[in-house]
């Protein structure tokens, strides 16, 4: 991933951890991220693409961690652990991912909707 582009994601779960997804502006992200607008708009066309292709990559990440975690379990209860131990792996040290997954989760309830922020989460849930 090009630096600047990693940059400006950075500092968009920033603000989207702290704001949430539809206060957070795209000039507060580039601030954060030290760049011009103009930059952002270099990288994304919009802050929903931007906040789609976050999500798809964190739940790319989490489906990639629940696979790896539940591996050759057969038994039920003990792949239900796998799975729960899954995400508290996965989470604990990744708190703006986390507060990015259940902000995508509540889309329904935003004041602004994202097309196609449910894809990464149906996909996700065809894992579990």
């Amino acid at each position: 991933m090009k630096v600047t582009r990693k940059k400006l994601i950075d500092a968009a779960r920033a603000v989207f951890a702290q704001k949430g997804l539809d206060l957070a502006r795209i000039d507060e992200i580039t601030d954060r991220a030290d760049v011009g607008k103009g930059t952002f708009y270099y990288h994304f066309k919009s802050k929903p693409q931007l906040i789609r292709e976050m999500i798809k990559g964190v739940m790319d990440e989490l489906g990639a961690a629940m696979e790896d975690k539940c591996r050759g379990i057969g038994d039920l209860p003990a792949l239900l652990d796998a799975l729960m131990g899954a995400h508290i792996e996965f989470f604990c040290t990744r708190w703006e991912d986390f507060v990015l997954y259940f902000q995508g989760r509540t889309d329904l309830t935003l004041q602004e909707g994202y097309a196609g922020i449910e894809t990464p989460f149906l996909d996700y849930l065809g894992r579990i």
